[in-house]
């Protein structure tokens, strides 16, 4: 069968992220953790500021320990407007506005081409602050890829709390890949927003690891 060029161009950046990731797949150490929701249930992050634009770190303890969660107020209209929560894909840079980083914040939101009539707000997940090769060696283990789907859920549903406790209303996760599907666990766990858009994210996430092309970045 002949390949899109959608199917293409995944096939195309999979097989460079194979290259890139050398030796290093995900999962390659072991595959045993506690499940999702234990996960979730243990994390503890400190406490969020107000509404002030700018990055903000905030530090998570999971159960594999102490991880480096933030978040970026890029825009804040008031309590009035509507209020976009984004989270990133994998292995993006969502605080880094140029033009060269791999940033879908951006280029879907924060372009400067258009003036989105809401607040906006992006999460970095866990782990993404450090060098790809660090970063794939962290995802050695399962474990350390749920607590950091934990901690993202968990300051997702932070930040809805704060925004409801300053009178917002209409709020909204949306995130594309990974943040895809952190939006739909925020979706199935917790479900404080009012509207849940995953982009290019399913609830079968281990399909995508055992059956689809992102095997080639799996360990055996």
């Amino acid at each position: 069968l002949r390949m899109n060029r959608h199917e293409l161009a995944d096939m195309v950046s999979l097989n460079l992220a194979a290259l890139e990731a050398g030796r290093t797949r995900f999962f390659e150490h072991t595959v045993e953790s506690p499940p999702f929701r234990a996960h979730l249930d243990a994390v503890r992050l400190d406490p969020l500021p107000g509404p002030t634009l700018g990055t903000h770190e905030v530090p998570a303890s999971t159960l594999v320990g102490r991880v480096d969660a933030a978040y970026l107020i890029y825009r804040w209209k008031g309590a009035a407007y509507p209020t976009i929560i984004y989270h990133h894909g994998n292995r993006e840079r969502p605080f880094d506005m140029s033009s060269r980083a791999k940033n879908t914040f951006r280029t879907i939101l924060a372009a400067e081409t258009r003036e989105i009539d809401a607040n906006l707000v992006a999460i970095r997940a866990p782990f993404h602050r450090m060098p790809t090769r660090e970063y794939l060696q962290r995802m050695g283990t399962i474990e350390n890829f749920l607590a950091m789907l934990a901690a993202s859920t968990a300051l997702v549903e932070q930040i809805v709390y704060e925004c409801r406790q300053g009178g917002c209303e209409r709020i909204l996760v949306a995130g594309i890949s990974l943040g895809g599907t952190v939006a739909n666990l925020h979706r199935t766990y917790r479900n404080s927003a009012d509207l849940y858009v995953p982009l290019l994210a399913g609830t079968t996430q281990g399909d995508t690891f055992t059956r689809s092309a992102y095997r080639k970045l799996m360990g055996r």
